[in-house]
């Protein structure tokens, strides 16, 4: 059922990593931070086609509930990258979300 888009996907995440192998040296002095963008549009697509294998193998309530987790994971780079503070309810809502995932894979 899903197979005509994760064939799509995934050809779509094989053709974009050749381009960035092949672009990469071309890239570097650029004003424009094409490395992170390009890095950034294959994990798009690693996403996306991970999400849709998991989906039509495992249970649907489940991936749903961790893909929706997804902000979670913009505040976790955002402390990486950006040394941006965490507030105290910030930091309560990845524990309870992370806790959250474990009792629902667990059941």
């Amino acid at each position: 059922m899903l197979a005509p888009v994760i064939v799509a996907r995934s050809v779509t995440m094989v053709v974009f990593c050749i381009a960035t192998l092949v672009t990469w040296k071309a890239i570097v002095n650029s004003p424009v931070d094409y490395k992170r963008a390009m890095t950034s549009g294959a994990l798009d697509v690693w996403g996306g086609t991970t999400f849709m294998l998991a989906a039509q193998r495992g249970q649907l309530v489940t991936i749903s509930v961790i893909a929706a987790l997804y902000p979670a994971i913009t505040v976790l780079l955002a402390r990486i990258f950006l040394k941006e503070r965490l507030e105290r309810h910030q930091v309560v809502g990845l524990f309870g979300a992370g806790l959250a995932i474990v009792l629902l894979t667990s059941s």
